[in-house]
């Protein structure tokens, strides 16, 4: 996101696991939407915005909030991180959140708005099983990022190796210590490869 943030992109990210499974569809709906006007600094009171586009179905208020809010002033590029996904498999609702996301992908060539908006949807599900309506088209937009283990023999890692020590060596020797602890899993072993450096560094203050 930090990253994004340097190259001109505004970025929100939302948790939906932190919403809550015992809401309402509206309640759901309207919590995702205010984080991303929250963290997206547009401006708006959002609650009042919500409430005169009541007449709207949730859908339409959705689209309409990131073409008329999100897009309108503002004209950088926009990635909504969408975090812990498979929360919404447990929801009986969230069929019309994914298939507006898909509506608004579409119509980029009619309204060229759409084509500086971006959705990340990240978590532990497959695109085929955020609609669970079979009779729905199954998600197939975007690209599927699998995140495999980190496996020594097929993956260059020589940037960790260079980022754990100043010869090759002692880079090689500190990450077989922490593949011994992670066994390639790629979320521990670069929490561990992050706690190794700061330890460095602070070794380094002291020295």
């Amino acid at each position: 996101a930090m990253t994004l943030h340097d190259e001109g992109f505004r970025v929100a990210l939302v948790d939906v696991s932190s919403i809550g499974s015992q809401e309402s569809a509206e309640t759901w709906y309207r919590d995702v939407l205010l984080q991303v006007a929250t963290q997206l600094k547009t401006g708006i009171d959002f609650h009042e915005w919500w409430r005169e586009h009541s007449h709207h179905s949730l859908p339409q208020r959705m689209t309409r909030f990131f073409l008329d809010v999100v897009l309108a002033d503002d004209h950088s590029p926009v990635v909504v991180f969408i975090d812990e996904i498979d929360s919404t498999l447990k929801l009986q609702y969230t069929d019309d959140f994914f298939t507006t996301l898909r509506s608004m992908y579409n119509q980029r060539t009619i309204e060229p708005a759409f084509e500086r908006l971006a959705f990340c949807l990240v978590g532990v599900a497959t695109p085929n099983e955020l609609i669970k309506d079979r009779r729905t088209t199954s998600y197939n937009i975007g690209q599927c990022i699998e995140l495999r283990d980190f496996d020594r023999s097929r993956d260059d890692l020589s940037a960790l190796v260079r980022l754990l020590a100043r010869s090759t060596s002692d880079g090689e020797r500190c990450l077989n210590d922490i593949f011994s602890w992670t066994d390639g899993h790629p979320y521990l072993t670069l929490m561990l490869c992050s706690h190794v450096l700061h330890a460095q560094q602070e070794n380094a203050e002291i020295d």
